[in-house]
């Protein structure tokens, strides 16, 4: 599923106990080894800011594009904010304008961060009641 989709929701949350998630759209690629996600994102944007704070996420991925409303499947997929070795960063920096060519500017301007998701878990909701859960630590 990850690989028939290039969207996903993320939800973030800063550290305070007080503080509501934040969702944002977000256009992803998958790195090489298919263990992390990569995302670029502002570096003065709330989920960037949020990141800083609390590196655990959560994305959904789903099918409700290419399935009728009664097959869609969704895919939680548990992750956390993982360092990216600045030897590798152009090599990942290419990997994703491969998926998204579109974003080639916004992806190039000195402020947007490649943010480097290592994943941790997933959960597949196939229907309304049936779920597998997936943990990869």
């Amino acid at each position: 599923m990850l690989d028939a989709s290039d969207l996903a929701v993320l939800a973030t949350c800063p550290a305070r106990a007080d503080a509501p998630p934040h969702c944002s759209l977000m256009a992803y690629a998958l790195d090489a080894e298919r263990r992390h996600l990569l995302l670029t994102t502002p570096q003065d944007s709330r989920k960037y800011a949020n990141l800083m704070e609390n590196p655990r996420v959560s994305l959904l991925v789903d099918t409700r594009q290419v399935h009728a409303r009664e097959a869609v499947q969704a895919l939680t997929v548990s992750a956390v904010l993982a360092d990216t070795p600045p030897e590798a960063a152009a090599g990942l920096r290419a990997r994703f304008l491969a998926r998204h060519p579109r974003l080639t500017e916004f992806a190039s301007r000195p402020d947007t961060a490649l943010i480097r998701l290592r994943l941790t878990a997933f959960q597949l909701l196939d229907g309304v009641e049936h779920a597998q859960y997936v943990s990869l630590v």
